[in-house]
């Protein structure tokens, strides 16, 4: 039983270092996003870009939707820690 616990512990404290580094990186994330969204139009009118031109999608997408994430999680924690805090 104590290892489980254990076990739990470090799951907690795993996701509270993610949560953290993901406030740090959401810039970065949107910077990402952005850069390939300015290449979707370049990859759209060159023939030899065009299949990329779903990859810089995927990246513009995935960056966005990790910062929406990142977001969310972040206000989420807190909301938490205001209604702890108040009596």
């Amino acid at each position: 039983m104590e290892v489980v616990l254990q076990w739990l512990d470090e799951i907690e404290d795993s996701i509270f270092v993610t949560v953290a580094l993901a406030h740090r990186w959401r810039a970065e994330l949107l910077d990402i996003g952005f850069c390939a969204a300015l290449a979707l139009p370049l990859m759209r009118s060159d023939v030899e870009l065009s299949p990329y031109g779903a990859v810089c999608a995927g990246i513009a997408l995935a960056s966005v939707l990790a910062w929406c994430t990142a977001l969310g999680v972040t206000r989420a924690t807190e909301l938490r820690r205001r209604a702890q805090l108040t009596p």
